[in-house]
């Protein structure tokens, strides 16, 4: 079913794009699609790294056409935290992107996890800890029940010295 509705999205996605080859909404639609569906069919390794990085291209189209595309900065600074250098990761370029993001959507839940991530890698504890208290925060008044069980246990592991 999940399989099916990403498909779907997909389409649509395309469909909006064909329709508007200008739309910042209509390219990230696309790559969010796309990329959820590669995703739930295995994770990026350096086999099927190519079919990851043409997905990439609507991510990019969708910063050319909307520098200040909250979604977009948080993507693609979540891309740059969990590839690995060799592919053009960088803590430090996703940190940036993520502190955009939170900027622009300052309610955004995944995307401060995220940013705790980041700062956690690059040692900054405190930081990390404020923007996890601040995605636990949103993800109850949103109601995002997974990022809020995220924020709780990198808060619990951070409180432990795990982290």
């Amino acid at each position: 079913m999940r399989m099916a509705n990403y498909r779907l999205a997909e389409q649509l996605a395309e469909q909006a794009l064909k329709d508007n080859p200008q739309s910042a909404e209509a390219n990230f639609m696309l790559f969010a699609a796309r990329g959820r569906r590669l995703l739930a069919q295995g994770s990026p390794s350096i086999t099927n790294f190519w079919r990851f990085s043409d997905v990439n291209k609507y991510l990019t189209r969708t910063l050319e056409l909307d520098p200040n595309h909250a979604n977009a900065l948080a993507a693609k600074g979540g891309l740059l935290l969990d590839l690995p250098g060799f592919l053009g990761g960088s803590t430090s370029r996703a940190r940036a992107l993520l502190e955009r993001a939170v900027a622009l959507n300052p309610t955004g839940v995944a995307t401060r996890v995220t940013l705790a991530k980041a700062l956690l890698r690059q040692g900054e504890r405190e930081p990390a800890r404020t923007q996890l208290r601040l995605a636990a925060h949103y993800a109850c008044v949103v109601r995002r029940r997974a990022e809020l069980l995220e924020a709780e246990r990198l808060l619990a592991d951070l409180e432990q010295g795990r982290l």
